[in-house]
């Protein structure tokens, strides 16, 4: 019984290392064996550098993270111009936005540039407030 075991196993070990061509041969010598496998063995190295197109990759949907109610959370945003990100199904998907919602949004950003210009106008004179107070009484306390 172990005879045998050992010759299978020898066998299936002769098979494992039988060449191509061996096979071909055994095969009756087709060329469409060749043709089959070729998809998947490319002959020449492929340059993934030169097929990759940069637009693509730097027009996405990118996940960025904010923090609102004091709890953290993912917010997706697109990269490219005339588009925003909706969920669909629980998925975020790139939609075109209409010409009337750009003319809204590029309106509300104005606002919002004004509103933070003078938010941090306001704060700034608090601090050179507060910073005069500062050093007002530290020139009293040197005397």
């Amino acid at each position: 019984m172990e005879l045998f075991v050992e010759e299978v196993a020898q066998e299936i070990i002769d098979d494992i290392y039988m060449s191509l061509s061996e096979l071909e041969a055994e095969l009756g010598g087709d060329d469409d064996w060749d043709d089959e496998w070729s998809g998947f063995a490319p002959e020449e190295e492929v340059d993934m550098d030169e097929d990759i197109d940069e637009d693509i990759i730097d027009e996405a949907i990118k996940r960025t993270r904010v923090v609102r109610n004091g709890k953290r959370m993912v917010k997706f945003k697109s990269t490219k111009p005339g588009y925003r990100v909706q969920l669909v199904n629980g998925r975020p998907r790139e939609v075109r936005m209409k010409p009337q919602e750009t003319r809204k949004r590029k309106k509300g950003q104005r606002k919002a540039v004004k509103k933070k210009r003078g938010k941090k106008a306001a704060m700034n004179r608090k601090r050179k407030r507060s910073m005069r107070k500062r050093t007002s009484s530290m020139k009293r306390r040197k005397r």
